[in-house]
């Protein structure tokens, strides 16, 4: 009598396989996607950190595109640089968790691997704001 396996319990296991896979793998598309938009977050803080000293020494980058400064004089300074966005875009709770507000619809517009120019402006009440600087 010959040992092995049967046509029908190889079958059995790579059916099972499969279903593991198909499981797997929007589980794994979803946290890949959660580490792009962390990797955004913290990208945007760096920069958002770089804005907060170029202020202090008033140093403009030279890719900076003027944004704001109206007859009111509401803005203090601001800065621009170069980014690529990773993710498809940040969600509500990401937006909320940085120290600044979107107030151009930057993260309408985000699209993965695209450049991107983005600006800070320093209010003279405080805060601080993010723009699409293009």
């Amino acid at each position: 009598m010959k040992k092995g396996f049967t046509l029908a319990e190889l079958l059995i296991v790579v059916a099972i396989i499969a279903v593991l896979v198909a499981v797997a793998i929007p589980v794994f598309t979803a946290q890949l996607e959660k580490a792009r938009r962390a990797t955004d977050v913290a990208n945007l803080r760096s920069l958002y950190a770089e804005a907060s000293a170029a202020r202090l020494t008033e140093e403009v980058s030279d890719d900076f595109s003027p944004y704001g400064l109206d007859d009111s004089g509401d803005v203090e300074f601001q800065w621009a640089k170069r980014i690529t966005f990773n993710s498809n875009g940040l969600t509500d709770e990401d937006w909320a968790s940085l120290p600044f507000e979107d107030v151009d619809g930057v993260g309408v517009a985000i699209h993965p691997g695209q450049e991107y120019t983005v600006g800070f402006a320093f209010f003279k009440n405080g805060k601080c704001g993010i723009f699409d600087a293009n």
